[in-house]
C-alpha cells in the first residue's frame, strides 16, 4: 500500500475533500525513524505534526524529575498538534519504541488543513481534551504517590528514633539497676556500723546512700517508661490501659524538650478512677500527642518564647473520650486553619517545615484510631485541637493488614 492510499485509510483525513486531500499528499513528507530515536523534546520549539504509518511512538513528560508516559500512539495516530495551534514549545518528549514509519506535516500545511476540515478540526479537539484529561489524572496520581511516600519515610523515621531510644533504654537499665542494688546495701549496712564511729560521717553516708537511691530509682522508671511508650511506637499493639496514665507518660516522655522549648504542660482529667480504660493503640495516641506538643513549640510560641499547653481528658459521650490540646499562642491565620490538616501544607518552610505532621495526625486519628480531629484557632489567641477518640478503637477491616508485631 503506498502513501496516499495508507493516509486515504486514516480517520484524521477522512473528511478532506479531493482538493485538500491532494495539498496533503503533495505538501507532507514520509520519514522512517529506527527503534529508541527521540523526534522532539519537551519544551523545544514546534513545527511539525506527525502521523503514525506504522511502529509505535511514546509520548513522555518530565515533572519535578519524575518521568510521566501520557500515550503510546500506533498506527493511524496523530501527535505533535499542540505546538503547531499555540504556537509554543513542545509539552512533551517523543521518543519511537517500534521501528516507525511517520508522515510528517509541517505547521503552514497543519493548519491550512484545520481551516479546510471542520471533521478534522473537531478530531484534533477532542484529541486535545482528551490528553490534557488524561495528563491531569497522571499528574494527580503521581502527587497522592509521593504524597504517600513521604508519609512512609515519616512513620519509618519514626520508628527508628522508637527502636534507638528503647536500645539505649535497655543498654541504660542494667547500670541503673546496679546503681540501685549498691545503694539499697549501703542503706542496710550503714545501721550495723559500730557506734564508736564518727557519726557525723555515717549520717552523711546515710544522706548520700538515701538521695543516690532516690534518684537511682527515678531514673529507672523513666527508662521502663521510654522503653514502653517507644516498644509500643514500633509494635502499634492494642492495649486495654488507663488513658490519664498513659497521657501522664507521654508528659514524662516530652518533659526535656518541654524544657527546651520553655512549654508548661499542664494536664487535667475529669473522670473518674476506673472510668477511663481505653482499648486501643497506645503507640498512635503517644505520636499524635508528642507531634502536637512539638508544634506548640515550634508555631505557637516561636522564638523559643514558650507558654502554657493545657492537655484536658474529658467525657465526651458515653461511647468516647475527648481530648483536648490547648496553647494561648500566635494562633493560627483564618485562611490557613481549614488547610492544616493537607499533606505538605505548611507555612513553617522557613523553619524546614515540611508539612506531614498535622497530616499525619489527622490520619492516625482517623485511620488509624477510629476518631475524629478539628481545630479551632484565633490569630493571636492561641489554638485548640479536640480530638473524639472511641473507647474501643475498631478493629482493622478484613483486608487490612494488621500493624501488631
Amino acid at each position: 500500500m503506498n502513501t496516499p492510499q495508507m493516509l486515504a485509510a486514516i480517520p484524521l483525513f477522512a473528511g478532506l475533500d479531493a482538493t485538500s486531500f491532494a495539498t496533503l499528499a503533495a505538501a507532507g513528507r514520509e520519514q522512517s525513524v529506527p527503534g529508541g530515536q527521540v523526534l522532539f523534546r519537551q519544551r523545544v520549539a514546534g513545527d511539525a505534526c506527525y502521523v503514525v504509518l506504522a511502529g509505535v511512538v511514546r509520548l513522555h513528560q518530565e515533572i519535578g524529575g519524575n518521568e510521566l508516559e501520557l500515550a503510546r500512539v500506533g498506527p493511524g495516530g496523530f501527535f505533535g498538534e499542540m505546538a503547531l495551534i499555540d504556537g509554543g514549545p513542545r509539552s512533551a518528549t517523543a521518543t519511537v519504541v517500534e521501528a516507525a514509519r511517520l508522515f510528517v506535516m509541517d505547521r503552514p500545511v497543519f493548519l491550512s488543513l484545520l481551516s479546510a476540515s471542520p471533521q478534522m478540526l473537531g478530531m484534533v479537539l477532542a484529541r486535545l481534551v482528551g490528553n490534557l484529561r488524561a495528563s491531569d489524572a497522571h499528574r494527580l496520581d503521581l502527587v497522592h504517590q509521593q504524597q504517600l511516600l513521604s508519609m512512609e519515610a515519616e512513620v519509618a523515621r519514626l520508628r527508628s528514633v522508637s527502636q534507638m531510644v528503647a536500645g539505649v533504654a535497655h543498654e541504660v537499665n542494667t547500670p541503673l539497676g546496679i546503681i540501685v542494688n549498691a545503694a539499697s546495701l549501703m542503706a542496710e549496712l550503714l545501721p550495723a556500723v559500730p557506734a564508736g564511729g564518727n557519726s557525723e560521717v555515717l549520717e552523711d553516708l546515710a544522706a548520700a546512700s538515701a538521695l543516690i537511691l532516690k534518684n537511682a530509682r527515678h531514673a529507672t522508671r523513666l527508662v521502663q517508661t521510654f522503653r514502653s511508650l517507644s516498644v509500643r511506637q514500633i509494635t502499634h499493639a492494642r492495649e486495654k490501659l488507663p488513658l490519664a496514665g498513659l497521657i501522664r507518660e507521654v508528659l514524662g516522655l516530652f518533659e526535656l524538650e518541654a524544657r527546651k522549648l520553655k512549654l508548661t504542660l499542664q494536664f487535667t482529667s475529669e473522670l473518674a478512677a476506673g472510668a477511663d480504660v481505653w482499648d486501643g493503640i497506645p503507640g498512635f495516641l503517644t505520636q499524635i500527642l508528642l507531634n502536637l506538643f512539638s508544634n506548640a513549640g515550634r508555631y505557637a510560641y516561636p522564638g523559643g518564647a514558650g507558654g502554657v499547653v493545657e492537655v484536658k481528658l474529658a467525657a465526651a459521650d458515653p461511647q468516647q473520650f475527648r481530648l483536648t490540646v490547648r496553647d494561648f499562642g500566635a494562633g493560627i491565620a483564618p485562611a490557613n486553619l481549614p488547610r492544616i490538616f493537607e499533606p505538605f501544607f505548611t507555612t513553617g518552610r522557613d523553619k524546614d517545615g515540611v508539612g506531614l505532621g498535622l497530616a499525619i495526625v489527622h490520619e492516625t486519628v482517623t485511620a488509624g484510631l477510629g476518631g475524629k480531629i478539628s481545630a479551632t484557632s484565633r490569630a493571636g489567641e492561641g489554638t485548640l485541637f479536640e480530638i473524639l477518640l472511641p473507647h474501643q478503637v475498631p478493629a482493622p477491616a478484613p483486608n487490612q493488614e494488621s500493624t501488631d508485631e
